[in-house]
């Protein structure tokens, strides 16, 4: 996770419960970056984008706390994310790191369950199509089903829980984050952030 930095406190103790500085030394104060980031928490929304599944358009809400991270992704067969299909619930957690040369802060964002819910006929057609999907059959309209157990099957999410290694960058009320997909391994974090995929505040 990230590293967190911790101070070290040097108590100077006299005889007689003082404390002198030698003349002419300077003090000086380690550089340590909170570890939540006010800014960050609270709601955000994604501009509409190319489905990953289910549909041909998606758009997403974020919802962040100190340490907690709550994603609701509308997926529309649209192209313009109209009437929603399927809605996708990621629940998970947040680290923060440090703040790389370029200005941007590392964030591990670390999803624990997956929640699907069709809220139409068609999402219902989607996920009962086949084998269904994540291997349920049944799914009916507004009946959310946590299919974490059942992540890493064909036709489901990636096996979950997971840990994605990325970075954020804040400028007034837009939130972006890293170029490319978040990376599994640590040493692929992304370095650059991609500015053609923005979050609104709400």
């Amino acid at each position: 996770m990230n590293p967190w930095r911790t101070v070290a406190i040097v108590l100077c103790v006299a005889s007689l419960a003082s404390c002198a500085k030698e003349e002419g030394a300077e003090e000086q104060q380690p550089r340590v970056e909170s570890r939540s980031d006010k800014k960050l928490q609270g709601q955000w929304v994604s501009s509409c984008a190319d489905a990953m599944m289910f549909g041909n358009s998606q758009r997403s809400e974020i919802k962040i706390s100190e340490d907690s991270i709550i994603r609701t992704t509308f997926v529309s067969t649209s192209g313009n994310c109209g009437d929603t299909s399927v809605e996708v619930l990621q629940v998970g957690s947040l680290e923060l790191g440090e703040t790389n040369r370029l200005g941007a802060r590392k964030v591990d964002i670390g999803v624990r369950t997956v929640s699907v819910r069709p809220v139409s006929e068609l999402g219902v057609s989607i996920l009962n199509a086949g084998t269904g999907f994540c291997g349920y059959k049944n799914w009916r309209v507004g009946v959310e089903k946590n299919v974490t157990r059942a992540t890493g099957n064909e036709r489901c999410y990636e096996k979950t829980p997971k840990l994605f290694y990325d970075i954020y960058s804040l400028e007034d009320d837009k939130l972006f984050f890293g170029e490319g997909e978040a990376a599994r391994d640590e040493s692929l974090r992304p370095a650059v952030i991609d500015r053609n995929d923005v979050y609104s505040r709400k």
